[in-house]
């Protein structure tokens, strides 16, 4: 699934995966300061954690789905989709 741009700044976004021992957990960023370009934004958003040795393949996908979903979800968005529902 693709990614939005950053809501504050427009820059590009990257998911990570990161964690300790088993426990792992997905997060995005726009980055570190080199490849973020000097972004002052600092947003992230992580997703739930897991026990990498126990979550299977498809449960790790639905949690980086729903990460995606998450992050790009913007205000206005229900209401765009309600407003084109009704073929305005």
């Amino acid at each position: 699934m693709e990614l939005r741009n950053c809501p504050l700044c427009g820059g590009e976004v990257s998911m990570v995966l990161t964690g300790c021992g088993t426990l792992n957990w997905l997060f995005i960023t726009r980055g570190t300061s080199q490849t973020k370009k000097n972004c002052e934004c600092r947003l992230f958003m992580e997703s739930e954690r897991y026990d990498f040795s126990t979550t299977s393949f498809e449960e790790r996908q639905k949690i980086k789905e729903d990460l995606a979903k998450a992050w790009n979800r913007r205000v206005g968005d229900d209401l765009m989709g309600r407003m084109e529902d009704d073929g305005k």
